[in-house]
C-alpha cells in the first residue's frame, strides 16, 4: 500500500522561528552581554539570518543584561529598526534592565526621538527625553541629529568637529586637523543627501569615550573611526 512521505520542513536560519504554515518567521536578534560597537552588532545580526527576508514579518531585538552599544552601534540599530519598520514588518524592541541599563543609555543620546512610532518597545518608551533634557551637558557627545534633504541642519558639521575637537585642542596640528574634520564632515552629510534614493532619514551622532578615542556615524552606511 502506498503512503505518502510526510513533510519534511528544510532547516531556518540560526535566531529564525517559523509562526505558522504559511512559513511565516519571526527573526530573534540578540545581542551579546558587552560592549557593542557596530561590527559585533553586524555579528549578531548575521547569526539571525535575514530581517529583511521576504518571509519574515516579525523582528525582535533583545538587549540582554550586560549589554552596552557604543555611539556607532546605535546609529546602525536605529537605521535597520526604522527600515524595517518602513518595510512594514513588526519590530519589538526588548530591554532586560530597562532604564537602568542601555536603554537609559539609548534615551540619553536621544535615540527614542528618532525611532518610528509603530515599533514597540518593552518595557515601555521613555517617558522623557534624555537627549532634550541633558543637550549640551556633556562636550565629548553629539546626540542623534536627523539628516533630511529638506530640512538640513546647516551647524551639524560644526558641532561634530567641535566634540572631535576638544580633546585635540593641544596638538600642534589642531588647526589643521580641525578643518581637515569639518570638510570631511560636510561631505559625508552632503553624500547622504546626494545619493540616497531611500524616502528615510540618515543620522550623525559622535561620542568621545574616556581612553580618548571617538566614535563617529554619518549616514546610513557611511562610518568614520578616529582613534
Amino acid at each position: 500500500m502506498y503512503r505518502s512521505r510526510p513533510n519534511r520542513r528544510l532547516p531556518l536560519p540560526a535566531g529564525c522561528t517559523a509562526l505558522n504554515r504559511s512559513g511565516y518567521m519571526q527573526c530573534q536578534i540578540i545581542l551579546p552581554s558587552c560592549w557593542v560597537d557596530a561590527s559585533k552588532l553586524e555579528a549578531a545580526i548575521q547569526s539571525a539570518g535575514n530581517p529583511h527576508g521576504p518571509n519574515v514579518f516579525d523582528v525582535q531585538i533583545r538587549f540582554p543584561v550586560g549589554c552596552k552599544l557604543m555611539i556607532d552601534a546605535a546609529i546602525r540599530l536605529l537605521s535597520l529598526a526604522n527600515q524595517l519598520a518602513y518595510g512594514t514588518r513588526r519590530v519589538k524592541l526588548h530591554f532586560d534592565q530597562g532604564e537602568a541599563g542601555t536603554m537609559g543609555y539609548l534615551n540619553r543620546v536621544g535615540f527614542f526621538d528618532h525611532l518610528a512610532p509603530a515599533i514597540e518597545v518593552a518595557p515601555h518608551r521613555p517617558l522623557y527625553s534624555g537627549a532634550a533634557l541633558y543637550r549640551g551637558c556633556n562636550t565629548g557627545l553629539v546626540e542623534i541629529a536627523r539628516i533630511n534633504k529638506d530640512e538640513r541642519d546647516k551647524g551639524l558639521p560644526t558641532r561634530l568637529t567641535d566634540a572631535l575637537m576638544r580633546p585635540c585642542g593641544t596638538r600642534r596640528d589642531a588647526a589643521e586637523l580641525e578643518g581637515a574634520a569639518w570638510t570631511i564632515f560636510a561631505e559625508l552629510i552632503d553624500n547622504v543627501f546626494s545619493h540616497s534614493r531611500t524616502p528615510l532619514d540618515g543620522y550623525a551622532a559622535l561620542q568621545v569615550y574616556k581612553n580618548g578615542s571617538s566614535r563617529i556615524l554619518v549616514g546610513k552606511n557611511l562610518g568614520a573611526k578616529s582613534q
